[in-house]
This record gives structure tokens, sequence and C-alpha cells, in this order.
């Protein structure tokens, strides 16, 4: 329920809900800014942008253009996530982007 924010779809069986992801992208236009609040704020995340420039430089003798692509990339920021995170910190990686969009 944060304004700016575009959360992942949760993924469901027979109209079961079943949240279980390996990574959590979530994408704002913000996405640098934010990103750059939250390394300040001591959460480790990680941005598409880097990935698929190094994938850019292999295919450099052909000409690709995609522009859908690079907005997604430009606005996805991949949480941290993984089955030891506690609650609170959890709350603390909400709370700081919750705090980042407030102070705007």
């Amino acid at each position: 329920d944060i304004k700016g924010i575009i959360l992942p779809l949760s993924p469901t069986i027979n109209g079961k809900l079943y949240d279980v992801y390996n990574s959590y992208v979530i994408r704002t236009k913000d996405a640098k800014e934010l990103t750059e609040y939250l390394l300040a704020n001591g959460i480790e995340v990680f941005n598409y942008p880097d990935m698929i420039s190094q994938l850019k430089k292999l295919l450099s003798n052909s000409k690709i253009n995609l522009p859908m692509t690079d907005k997604i990339v430009n606005e996805s920021i991949l949480l941290p996530i993984y089955s030891e995170m506690t609650n609170d910190e959890i709350c603390y990686v909400i709370e700081s982007i919750r705090d980042y969009f407030d102070g705007k």
C-alpha cells in the first residue's frame, strides 16, 4: 500500500495463493534514488541494469533495441529475501521504503 511502488503478482494455483519467491522485485520510477537510500540504511539491494548491460556487451555484434525491457530494468529493485530473515528485518525493509516515500 505504498504509493509509487509496483509489487510482483502473487502466484496462485487453483485459486489458492502461494508466496514463494527467490527474488522479491519491486518497481518504482525512483529506483535509483530508493536504491541509494536503502543502501545508506544498511539494506542490501540489487538492480538489474548491471546484469542487462553485461548481456548487451555479450551481444554487441547485434543491434538490439529493447525499450520496454530497459524501462522495466531501470525501475526494478531486488529486495532482500531469504528464509533466515527475521520479522524485524522484514519490517525494517518495509518501514525504510515507507520512510523514503513519506519523505518525498
